[in-house]
């Protein structure tokens, strides 16, 4: 692993998981702009193992060039062997206490939930960042979970000094209905590689992102 020391958590302030369906061109390329355009950090997720580390182990340099961090989903042996920053774990994966053990004190962990009580049980097993949701709905989940809504996601977020990325249908389009509460993140999938130009839209959610941070600061 290579970060080193604490994170800040603005790093984890826009994340991008990839996906190999929606992405128009080559995927490396796609998420390179994305990131130029103020992704922080990038989660690897392909099915298979040795397309997931040779994805993994080309975006590492352009990322670590750029102040981006990377995760691999759920493999902690291909994020050993790629020198990602760390793993995103699923609920069904290794607990991340036991992933840090894996891959060293200065790994960076992560998991996916979709209930106030698993974002507890992530934090307190040691999770640096969860993702929740899915906030709006999406086709990926469409008839596992049911949206969780702003609401509910806002009240997560307040509830932790760790940052609680929001997910599920998020994109330029409807960033802003998260308004009104803290939003310490969020990931995309199709909002960051179903589009024409990955920079701009990376920077459309970050400047919704900043004027979301403005209004909850003002409250």
């Amino acid at each position: 692993m290579t970060t080193p020391g604490p994170i800040s958590p603005d790093r984890f302030r826009l994340m991008l998981i990839t996906d190999a369906r929606p992405a128009r061109g080559p995927l490396a390329a796609a998420v390179i702009r994305a990131v130029s355009g103020g992704v922080t950090i990038v989660q690897v997720r392909e099915p298979d193992p040795s397309a997931q580390l040779a994805l993994a182990r080309e975006l590492r340099d352009p990322l670590r060039d750029e102040g981006a961090l990377l995760v691999v989903n759920d493999r902690l042996d291909v994020a050993r062997d790629a020198g990602a920053d760390g793993v995103h774990l699923k609920r069904s994966s290794v607990p991340p206490r036991e992933a840090r053990e894996h891959l060293g004190p200065d790994a960076v962990i992560g998991i996916s939930t979709h209930t106030p009580e698993e974002v507890d049980d992530a934090f307190r097993d040691g999770a640096d960042y969860v993702v929740f949701g899915p906030v709006f709905a999406t086709p990926s989940k469409a008839g596992i979970f049911d949206p969780r809504g702003p609401e509910l996601y806002h009240r997560v977020a307040r509830e932790y000094d760790r940052p609680v990325l929001a997910l599920g249908g998020i994109d330029e389009g409807n960033v802003c209905a998260l308004a009104g509460g803290p939003v310490p993140g969020v990931a995309a999938i199709r909002g960051l590689l179903d589009v024409d130009d990955p920079a701009r839209a990376a920077r459309a959610l970050c400047d919704a992102l900043d004027r979301i941070a403005r209004e909850d600061g003002a409250r």
